[in-house]
């Protein structure tokens, strides 16, 4: 699942909208035993020192939600344009993408070698 969480300007306050999308999406990963976190935000706002640590505390606040709903697994951080959802240039610099992944393909239990 990949979703993209939005902020007031300036905020590392997630809102309940905020919390309804997490929510949602760990729904959508409860069943899986291990799953590989992503955080990325914009490339800009990562290279310049102000906003950096503004970015860092909105992942924290959003990886921090995640936990409390139980979603366990290892956490990576890249540039959005690693991302599954594509950057939109009007889409502003007040977000932070997320994806949940699977780290673990499911064992088959029974294939057709025919």
């Amino acid at each position: 699942v990949a979703f993209r969480i939005y902020f007031e300007p300036g905020s590392a306050r997630l809102n309940e909208d905020a919390k309804d999308t997490i929510d949602t999406a760990t729904r959508q990963v409860s069943g899986c035993a291990n799953v590989d976190l992503a955080l990325a935000a914009d490339p800009e706002q990562i290279a310049d020192t102000a906003q950096r640590r503004r970015v860092s505390e909105r992942s924290v606040a959003i990886l921090s939600e995640l936990r409390r709903q139980g979603v366990e697994g290892e956490v990576y951080v890249q540039d959005i344009s690693q991302t599954v959802i594509a950057a939109d240039a009007n889409a502003g610099p007040d977000f932070i993408e997320v994806a949940v992944a699977p780290s673990q393909a499911p064992m088959i239990l029974s294939s057709n070698t025919h």
